[in-house]
Protein backbone atom coordinates (compact mmCIF):
# COMPACT_ATOMS: atom_id res chain seq x y z
CA UNK A 1 0.00 0.00 0.00
CA UNK A 2 2.52 2.32 0.60
CA UNK A 3 4.62 1.58 -2.58
CA UNK A 4 1.26 2.94 -3.97
CA UNK A 5 1.79 6.07 -6.38
CA UNK A 6 -0.59 8.94 -5.77
CA UNK A 7 -1.97 10.40 -8.78
CA UNK A 8 -4.33 13.21 -9.09
CA UNK A 9 -6.27 13.26 -12.23
CA UNK A 10 -7.67 16.59 -13.41
CA UNK A 11 -10.38 15.76 -16.33
CA UNK A 12 -12.11 17.96 -18.59
CA UNK A 13 -15.93 17.31 -18.08
CA UNK A 14 -15.93 16.84 -22.06
CA UNK A 15 -15.17 13.41 -21.68
CA UNK A 16 -18.93 13.03 -21.11
CA UNK A 17 -19.61 15.41 -24.31
CA UNK A 18 -22.34 13.26 -26.55
CA UNK A 19 -21.26 12.27 -30.13
CA UNK A 20 -17.50 11.66 -29.19
CA UNK A 21 -16.97 8.05 -31.42
CA UNK A 22 -14.03 7.09 -29.19
CA UNK A 23 -16.13 6.98 -25.91
CA UNK A 24 -13.10 8.45 -23.66
CA UNK A 25 -15.09 8.14 -20.49
CA UNK A 26 -15.17 4.31 -21.05
CA UNK A 27 -11.40 4.35 -21.82
CA UNK A 28 -10.60 6.15 -18.49
CA UNK A 29 -12.67 3.85 -16.12
CA UNK A 30 -11.09 0.58 -18.14
CA UNK A 31 -7.41 2.56 -17.48
CA UNK A 32 -8.19 3.23 -13.84
CA UNK A 33 -10.20 -0.49 -13.08
CA UNK A 34 -6.38 -1.34 -14.86
CA UNK A 35 -3.87 0.34 -12.96
CA UNK A 36 -5.82 0.83 -9.50
CA UNK A 37 -3.35 -2.07 -8.09
CA UNK A 38 -0.56 0.34 -8.40
CA UNK A 39 -2.10 3.58 -7.71
CA UNK A 40 -3.84 5.78 -5.57
CA UNK A 41 -6.33 8.00 -7.91
CA UNK A 42 -7.80 11.00 -6.92
CA UNK A 43 -10.59 13.08 -9.97
CA UNK A 44 -11.28 16.54 -10.15
CA UNK A 45 -13.35 16.89 -13.14
CA UNK A 46 -14.83 19.89 -14.26
CA UNK A 47 -18.30 20.63 -16.57
CA UNK A 48 -17.49 22.39 -19.97
CA UNK A 49 -20.27 20.10 -21.23
CA UNK A 50 -22.62 20.97 -18.90
CA UNK A 51 -22.13 24.94 -18.93
CA UNK A 52 -19.23 27.60 -19.22
CA UNK A 53 -19.68 30.53 -17.12
CA UNK A 54 -17.33 32.40 -19.48
CA UNK A 55 -19.78 31.77 -22.62
CA UNK A 56 -23.10 30.18 -21.81
CA UNK A 57 -23.16 32.77 -17.92
CA UNK A 58 -22.37 35.71 -20.62
CA UNK A 59 -24.69 34.94 -23.28
CA UNK A 60 -27.48 34.93 -20.11
CA UNK A 61 -26.17 37.98 -18.79
CA UNK A 62 -25.46 36.95 -15.53
CA UNK A 63 -22.91 38.14 -13.25
CA UNK A 64 -18.94 36.43 -13.26
CA UNK A 65 -19.80 35.40 -9.80
CA UNK A 66 -22.94 33.23 -10.39
CA UNK A 67 -21.55 31.84 -13.50
CA UNK A 68 -18.84 30.32 -11.54
CA UNK A 69 -21.18 29.01 -9.25
CA UNK A 70 -23.64 27.60 -11.80
CA UNK A 71 -19.86 25.77 -13.04
CA UNK A 72 -19.30 24.83 -9.66
CA UNK A 73 -22.68 23.06 -9.17
CA UNK A 74 -22.49 21.33 -12.68
CA UNK A 75 -19.18 19.51 -11.52
CA UNK A 76 -21.46 17.55 -9.27
CA UNK A 77 -23.51 16.22 -12.19
CA UNK A 78 -20.62 14.98 -13.65
CA UNK A 79 -19.19 13.57 -10.47
CA UNK A 80 -22.68 11.62 -9.94
CA UNK A 81 -22.10 10.42 -13.63
CA UNK A 82 -18.29 8.77 -13.22
CA UNK A 83 -19.31 7.46 -9.96
CA UNK A 84 -22.53 5.26 -11.76
CA UNK A 85 -19.95 4.38 -14.08
CA UNK A 86 -16.78 3.43 -11.59
CA UNK A 87 -19.87 1.91 -9.96
CA UNK A 88 -20.66 -0.44 -12.71
CA UNK A 89 -17.43 -1.87 -12.88
CA UNK A 90 -16.89 -3.22 -9.34
CA UNK A 91 -14.55 0.21 -8.94
CA UNK A 92 -15.63 1.60 -5.34
CA UNK A 93 -15.72 5.95 -5.28
CA UNK A 94 -16.60 8.15 -2.85
CA UNK A 95 -17.44 12.19 -4.13
CA UNK A 96 -16.29 14.83 -1.69
CA UNK A 97 -17.21 18.25 -2.37
CA UNK A 98 -16.48 21.83 -1.53
CA UNK A 99 -20.73 22.50 -1.84
CA UNK A 100 -23.00 21.32 0.91
CA UNK A 101 -25.13 18.28 -1.00
CA UNK A 102 -25.30 16.09 1.62
CA UNK A 103 -27.75 13.68 -0.18
CA UNK A 104 -25.53 12.91 -2.87
CA UNK A 105 -22.10 13.65 -1.67
CA UNK A 106 -19.53 14.22 1.35
CA UNK A 107 -18.14 17.17 2.51
CA UNK A 108 -14.39 17.30 1.87
CA UNK A 109 -12.60 16.59 5.00
CA UNK A 110 -8.41 15.57 5.94
CA UNK A 111 -9.84 12.35 7.12
CA UNK A 112 -12.25 11.62 4.84
CA UNK A 113 -9.59 11.79 2.33
CA UNK A 114 -7.56 9.40 4.55
CA UNK A 115 -10.34 6.93 5.11
CA UNK A 116 -10.99 7.27 1.42
CA UNK A 117 -7.52 5.86 0.20
CA UNK A 118 -7.16 3.39 3.19
CA UNK A 119 -10.77 1.42 1.77
CA UNK A 120 -8.83 1.80 -1.56
CA UNK A 121 -11.35 3.96 -3.03
CA UNK A 122 -11.26 6.60 -5.94
CA UNK A 123 -12.08 10.42 -4.71
CA UNK A 124 -14.15 12.36 -6.90
CA UNK A 125 -13.55 16.24 -5.85
CA UNK A 126 -16.60 18.11 -6.57
CA UNK A 127 -17.82 21.54 -6.66
CA UNK A 128 -14.63 23.77 -7.71
CA UNK A 129 -12.82 25.26 -5.21
CA UNK A 130 -15.68 26.49 -3.25
CA UNK A 131 -15.24 29.96 -4.43
CA UNK A 132 -16.06 31.81 -7.64
CA UNK A 133 -13.16 33.01 -9.53
CA UNK A 134 -11.17 29.76 -9.97
CA UNK A 135 -10.63 27.26 -12.23
CA UNK A 136 -10.94 23.46 -12.14
CA UNK A 137 -6.77 23.79 -12.64
CA UNK A 138 -6.80 25.72 -9.87
CA UNK A 139 -8.53 23.29 -7.93
CA UNK A 140 -6.59 20.22 -9.40
CA UNK A 141 -3.37 21.95 -7.75
CA UNK A 142 -5.14 22.43 -4.28
CA UNK A 143 -7.02 19.07 -3.75
CA UNK A 144 -3.07 17.78 -5.30
CA UNK A 145 -1.50 19.09 -2.20
CA UNK A 146 -4.51 18.18 -0.33
CA UNK A 147 -4.09 13.97 -1.16
CA UNK A 148 -0.21 14.87 -0.96
CA UNK A 149 -0.09 13.16 -4.59
CA UNK A 150 3.35 12.73 -6.21
CA UNK A 151 2.09 14.06 -9.67
CA UNK A 152 -0.93 16.08 -11.09
CA UNK A 153 -2.07 14.63 -14.84
CA UNK A 154 -4.08 16.79 -16.80
CA UNK A 155 -5.75 15.38 -19.16
CA UNK A 156 -6.27 17.26 -22.58
CA UNK A 157 -6.47 16.96 -26.74
CA UNK A 158 -3.40 16.78 -27.91
CA UNK A 159 0.12 15.61 -26.54
CA UNK A 160 1.35 17.76 -23.92
CA UNK A 161 2.61 21.57 -24.18
CA UNK A 162 2.89 23.26 -27.48
CA UNK A 163 4.84 27.11 -28.08
CA UNK A 164 1.37 27.61 -29.67
CA UNK A 165 -2.42 26.10 -30.10
CA UNK A 166 -1.70 22.91 -31.99
CA UNK A 167 -5.12 22.81 -33.56
CA UNK A 168 -4.98 25.89 -35.19
CA UNK A 169 -1.19 26.28 -36.04
CA UNK A 170 0.43 23.08 -37.82
CA UNK A 171 3.69 23.98 -36.91
CA UNK A 172 3.20 23.88 -33.10
CA UNK A 173 6.06 22.29 -31.56
CA UNK A 174 5.89 20.21 -28.36
CA UNK A 175 7.77 21.27 -25.30
CA UNK A 176 8.71 18.08 -23.72
CA UNK A 177 10.04 19.69 -20.22
CA UNK A 178 9.30 23.13 -18.94
CA UNK A 179 10.06 25.24 -15.83
CA UNK A 180 7.47 26.64 -13.80
CA UNK A 181 8.66 30.51 -14.21
CA UNK A 182 9.47 29.90 -18.23
CA UNK A 183 5.74 28.26 -18.50
CA UNK A 184 4.91 31.86 -17.07
CA UNK A 185 7.12 33.38 -18.87
CA UNK A 186 5.77 32.60 -22.36
CA UNK A 187 2.08 32.85 -20.83
CA UNK A 188 0.92 28.88 -22.52
CA UNK A 189 -2.36 28.54 -22.13
CA UNK A 190 -2.67 25.00 -21.41
CA UNK A 191 -3.45 25.56 -17.74
CA UNK A 192 -3.76 28.86 -16.18
CA UNK A 193 -1.63 30.82 -14.04
CA UNK A 194 -3.10 30.55 -11.11
CA UNK A 195 -2.31 26.87 -10.85
CA UNK A 196 1.22 26.84 -12.18
CA UNK A 197 1.90 29.41 -9.56
CA UNK A 198 0.46 27.59 -6.67
CA UNK A 199 2.00 24.39 -8.11
CA UNK A 200 5.79 26.33 -8.13
CA UNK A 201 5.24 27.65 -4.37
CA UNK A 202 4.64 23.67 -3.35
CA UNK A 203 7.25 22.48 -6.00
CA UNK A 204 3.83 20.53 -7.54
CA UNK A 205 4.93 18.40 -11.05
CA UNK A 206 2.17 18.41 -13.25
CA UNK A 207 2.06 16.20 -16.36
CA UNK A 208 -0.19 16.86 -19.82
CA UNK A 209 -1.32 14.17 -21.57
CA UNK A 210 -3.06 13.63 -24.53
CA UNK A 211 -5.93 11.41 -23.50
CA UNK A 212 -7.08 10.52 -27.07
CA UNK A 213 -3.82 8.40 -27.05
CA UNK A 214 -4.75 4.17 -25.74
CA UNK A 215 -3.26 3.83 -22.70
CA UNK A 216 -2.33 6.68 -21.85
CA UNK A 217 -2.11 6.62 -18.32
CA UNK A 218 -0.46 3.01 -18.47
CA UNK A 219 2.17 4.89 -20.54
CA UNK A 220 2.60 7.44 -18.26
CA UNK A 221 2.97 5.70 -15.34
CA UNK A 222 5.33 3.22 -16.79
CA UNK A 223 7.91 6.53 -19.14
CA UNK A 224 8.04 9.10 -16.89
CA UNK A 225 8.72 10.95 -20.57
CA UNK A 226 5.68 10.86 -21.15
CA UNK A 227 3.74 14.26 -22.28
CA UNK A 228 4.80 17.20 -20.96
CA UNK A 229 6.31 17.95 -17.74
CA UNK A 230 6.15 21.21 -15.71
CA UNK A 231 8.61 21.42 -13.25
Amino acid sequence: MKNKKKILLKVSGEIFSQGSTNKPHIELINQIKKLQKNCSFAIVIGAGNLFRGPIQGKELGLSRCVGDEIGMLATILNSKILQDLLNQNNIESTILSTITCPQYTDQISQQKINDAFKANKIIIFAGGTGNPGFSTDTNGVIRSLQIEADEMWKLTKVDGIFDKDPIKHKNAKLIKSISYDEFLKKNLLVLDQTAIVFAKQNKLKIRVLNFAQKNCLEKALKDSSCGSLIS
